[in-house]
């Protein structure tokens, strides 16, 4: 029964704002643009880690980390709801480490 499902998931296609696809395509589709935007997002971390390390911008610095933290913080409860406990976990893992990343001062290794 299961394989007649992902069978048809993947056979029959729809038309859908100017294109046909299938819903298998749809969710390949998505998990590529939700990989892209994780590593785009790990990038942006990493710069601005940088620049934090340095002193250099610490409000754009702040401004970014609240934006990120809570903009993941509402991706993690949108995969909570929708999808499955451990995507959501590692999301809200990933929110409440910048949201303490913004609360703990930085040392000062000078």
């Amino acid at each position: 029964m299961y394989q007649e499902v992902v069978k048809k998931m993947m056979e029959e296609k729809f038309p859908f704002m100017g294109v046909s696809r299938s819903i298998s395509e749809y969710y390949d589709g998505y998990g590529y643009c939700v990989t892209v935007a994780l590593f785009v997002i790990a990038i942006i971390l990493w710069l601005i880690s940088t620049a934090a390390s340095q002193n250099e911008n610490n409000a754009l610095v702040k401004n970014i980390s609240w934006t990120l933290a809570f903009g993941l913080l509402a991706w993690g409860i949108g995969e909570l709801i929708f999808f499955f406990p451990f995507a959501a976990g590692i999301t809200l893992l990933a929110s409440a480490f910048i949201f303490i990343s913004v609360f703990v001062p930085a040392s000062n290794k000078n």
